[in-house]
C-alpha cells in the first residue's frame, strides 16, 4: 500500500484510463465473414450489409412469395412503385400498383404473374425479360427484367427473387439505331436499285456498242468482200464469170448460201415471142426451172420474199430467200436468188445482195454490151467484105460472064466445034461462080435477102448448082410473087439445104425448084432424081430436122418423100393468113 493507503501501482492523476473503439460497418461485415458474431448481432449485420447493397445498386430488387405477394424490395423498387420504404410493399400485389393496372400487352398483372408461375413452376430462372412498366408519376418506361427461384434449405421453392433495370434510354437507343440502320438500308438498297440501273444502262451501252463494233466490222468485211467481188467482175468479160464471182463473194458474207442468177436471154431484134430464161449458178449454167419468179418481179422494185415453192427448186435445207432485180438501164435483165439456211433474210441482211445485184447487172450489161460490140465489128467487118466484093470481084465475075456468053455466039457461028464446047463450058462456069458469090454476100449480109425477091434468091442457088455440077436445075418463081421477110428467109434456106444435099448425096441430073400460090397456101416444093433414100433412116444426116424446124419457125408444114433410085421430093406449104370474115373463090 502506498502512501495514500491504496495497494498496487501508483496512479497518475494526469493518465485517463483506456477507451474501447467501436467498430465501423466494414469491420463488422469482416468479423460477419469470419463467423466471428453469432445471434442477433450477426443477423442485425447481415440485415445492414444487404440493405446498404440492395439501396445503393441501380437495379430494383423485389421478392414475393408463390402467390406473387410481395414481401419486400430495395428503396429502387419503393420509387418505382410510388411508396415511401420497402416496408410498405410488404402483403401487396402487382395489381395494387400503377402497373398492374395498366391494360395491353406486356403489361398486367396476369402477364407479371405468367413470369412468376413459370420460374415457381419450373425452378429455373429467367433472364432478360423486357416489360413496358407504369410508374407511379404515370410515366411508361421499358425493364428488363431476371427472375430467380427461392428455395429453402431443403432446396423447396418458396418464392422468388426479381432484379430489374430501365432500360428506356437503351432501348430508345437501340431504336433510334435500328432507324438509322433502317433508313441506312433503305438508302443502300436505293443506292443499289439506282446503281443496279446505272450498271444495267452501261451493259445496254456496252451491249449496244459492241453490236454497233460487229456491225462496223461486218461491214467493213463485206465492204472488202464487195471490192475484191467488183475488181474480179471488171476482170471478167463473159456472164458466166461474172455470176460465178459474184455469188461466190456473197457467199462468203452469208453462211449457208445458195446463189443463182435469172437471165433473160431473149434478143430484143428476134421476132420470137417467148423470151428464153437461163438459169446460171457458181459453176455456169443450171436446170433449174424458176420463170415464176422473174415474172411476179418484173415490174417490181425492191426485194421479193421467195416462196415455199422456189426454195423446194433451189435446194430442200434452205428456209429463206429474197430475189433482186437485175436491172441494167430502165429493162429489167434478170434476177439474182439468194436462199439461206438460216429461219429469214431480213431486208437488212439482203443490202449486200442489193449491191451485189448492182455489181452484176452493171458487169453483165457491159458484157452484153462487149458482145454486141464484137458482133456489130463483125458485121460491119462483113458488110465491108461483102462491098469489096461486090465492087471488086463480082463486077469482075460479071464482066467475065458477059464476054463469054459473048463469046458462045462468035464461036458457034465459025463452026469450031471443041472450042464450042470449051465456051459454053466457060459461060457456066463464070454464071456459076457469079451466082455463088452472089450467095455469099447474102451470107456476109443478111439484110440483102429481105432486099432480094424469092425468085431471084432460089434463081442464084440454081445457077450455083449448075456451075458446080454438070446437071440442070430449073427455078419456077414468079416473079411478081409477093412473100413476107420470114417466109423468104425459110423457103430460100430450106432450098439451099435441100440442093446441097443433092449435090452432096444424090447424084441427079435434074433439080426442079418450084414456088406456087394454091388453095391451101404457099407452096414449096423441090424435086430431084438423084438415088434417093428410105425416109427415117437418115432423116438427121440429111439435115431434115433442120429444115422441119425453119419450116416450124414461120408456122408452114414440111414434109419429104423419096425411094430409093427414083428421087427426092421436100414439099413446105405456108398457109396463107386471110382477114376474119373472108372466103375462098
Amino acid at each position: 500500500m502506498n502512501e495514500q493507503g491504496h495497494t498496487g501501482s501508483p496512479v497518475d492523476p494526469k493518465v485517463e484510463p483506456p477507451v474501447r473503439a467501436v467498430p465501423n460497418a466494414l469491420e463488422l461485415f469482416a468479423a460477419l465473414l469470419r463467423d466471428e458474431l453469432t445471434g442477433g448481432e450477426a443477423l442485425q449485420v447481415s440485415q445492414q450489409m444487404f440493405t446498404l447493397v440492395a439501396d445503393n445498386i441501380p437495379q430494383a430488387i423485389f421478392w414475393k412469395d408463390l402467390d406473387s405477394i410481395y414481401l419486400g424490395g430495395n428503396q429502387r423498387f419503393a420509387d418505382y412503385a410510388g411508396v415511401s420504404s420497402a416496408k410498405d410493399l410488404i402483403g401487396l400485389c402487382d395489381s395494387d400498383f400503377p402497373w398492374g393496372r395498366e391494360p395491353g400487352d406486356m403489361t398486367g398483372r396476369v402477364w407479371f404473374r405468367d413470369w412468376d408461375k413459370r420460374v415457381i413452376s419450373t425452378g429455373k430462372p429467367l433472364f432478360d425479360i423486357e416489360e413496358r412498366l407504369r410508374l407511379a408519376d404515370g410515366s411508361l418506361i421499358w425493364i428488363e427484367t431476371t427472375k430467380v427461384p427461392l428455395k429453402d434449405l431443403e432446396g423447396t421453392v418458396v418464392g422468388i427473387l426479381g432484379v430489374f433495370s430501365d432500360v428506356t434510354d437503351r432501348r430508345a437507343a437501340a431504336q433510334k439505331l435500328q432507324h438509322t440502320l433502317n433508313d441506312l438500308d433503305g438508302r443502300v438498297q436505293q443506292r443499289t436499285r439506282e446503281l443496279s440501273r446505272v450498271n444495267a444502262n452501261l451493259q445496254a451501252e456496252v451491249d449496244r456498242r459492241r453490236l454497233i463494233e460487229e456491225q462496223e466490222r461486218r461491214q467493213r468485211s463485206e465492204a472488202e468482200i464487195l471490192r475484191d467481188l467488183a475488181a474480179g467482175v471488171v476482170r471478167s468479160l463473159d456472164v458466166a464469170d461474172v455470176v460465178g464471182h459474184v455469188l461466190s463473194g456473197l457467199g462468203r458474207i452469208f453462211k449457208g448460201f445458195h446463189g443463182y442468177v435469172l437471165l433473160d436471154e431473149n434478143d430484143e431484134a428476134s421476132d420470137d415471142s417467148v423470151s428464153p430464161h437461163v438459169v446460171y449458178g457458181v459453176e455456169g449454167i443450171i436446170d433449174i426451172d424458176l420463170t415464176g419468179v422473174i415474172e411476179r418481179l418484173d415490174g417490181q422494185s425492191g426485194v421479193l420474199n421467195l416462196r415455199a415453192s422456189d426454195l423446194e427448186k433451189i435446194d430442200f435445207e434452205v428456209r429463206a430467200g429474197v430475189a433482186v432485180p437485175l436491172v441494167a438501164g430502165d429493162r429489167l435483165i434478170g434476177v439474182l436468188l439468194a436462199a439461206t439456211h438460216a429461219e429469214k433474210m431480213d431486208v437488212a441482211d439482203a443490202a449486200p445482195i442489193l449491191i451485189g445485184a448492182d455489181i452484176a447487172a452493171a458487169a453483165i450489161a457491159n458484157c452484153r454490151l462487149l458482145e454486141t460490140t464484137r458482133h456489130m465489128a463483125v458485121i460491119e467487118e462483113r458488110q465491108r467484105l461483102a462491098r469489096d466484093l461486090h465492087d471488086s470481084v463480082s463486077q469482075t465475075l460479071w464482066t467475065a460472064c458477059l464476054v463469054a456468053h459473048s463469046m458462045v455466039g462468035s464461036v458457034g457461028i465459025e463452026g469450031d466445034e471443041q472450042l464450042s464446047d470449051n465456051v459454053e463450058r466457060l459461060d457456066t462456069l463464070t454464071r456459076g461462080a457469079l451466082a455463088e458469090m452472089r450467095t455469099l454476100l447474102l451470107e456476109l449480109r443478111p439484110s440483102a435477102i429481105a432486099e432480094s425477091s424469092l425468085a431471084e434468091l432460089l434463081g442464084q442457088l440454081g445457077t450455083a448448082f449448075e456451075s458446080r455440077k454438070r446437071a440442070s436445075c430449073i427455078v419456077e418463081v414468079p416473079d411478081d410473087l409477093e412473100v413476107g421477110v420470114g417466109t423468104k428467109e425459110a423457103f430460100y434456106r430450106i432450098t439451099q439445104e435441100a440442093i446441097n444435099n443433092v449435090i452432096r448425096h444424090a447424084g441427079a441430073t435434074r433439080v426442079v425448084v418450084g414456088v406456087s400460090e394454091r388453095a391451101c397456101g404457099l407452096v414449096l416444093v423441090i424435086h430431084d432424081d438423084g438415088a434417093g433414100f428410105r425416109v427415117g433412116s437418115v432423116t438427121e444426116h440429111l439435115g431434115i430436122s433442120i429444115m422441119r424446124e425453119r419450116a416450124a419457125a414461120v408456122g408452114a408444114h414440111f414434109e419429104v418423100a423419096s425411094t430409093p433410085g427414083v428421087g427426092t421430093t421436100v414439099t413446105v406449104v405456108q398457109p396463107i393468113q386471110r382477114p376474119v370474115g373472108s372466103h375462098d373463090e
